[in-house]
């Protein structure tokens, strides 16, 4: 349930909206996995680019160095960040 008051853009995804503590792990969690879709994102809408900044200057003080998890394309709308495909080995 979105939290009454606040614009669905405000969120990396639909759980981040339900309440604060998700809303820090999610944004962590794009920040890490989707780094750059959240970066083009965070470019046009401020209170996005308000949690990027935080994660960026904050939380990792400027030393993230990106992962390997960016897909190609990134949905428009997300309901957890954490979906992501990983490839793994078969046998």
């Amino acid at each position: 349930m979105l939290r009454s008051g606040v614009e669905n853009s405000a969120f990396v995804s639909g759980y981040a909206a339900t309440n604060q503590y998700e809303d820090f792990a999610e944004a962590f969690a794009m920040y890490v996995f989707h780094n750059t879709t959240f970066a083009e994102r965070a470019a046009k809408t401020p209170a996005l680019q308000q949690k990027y900044d935080f994660l960026r200057d904050t939380v990792f003080r400027g030393y993230f160095l990106g992962t390997n998890y960016e897909q190609s394309s990134i949905p428009s709308t997300l309901w957890d960040v954490t979906k992501i495909v990983i490839k793994t080995n078969t046998l």
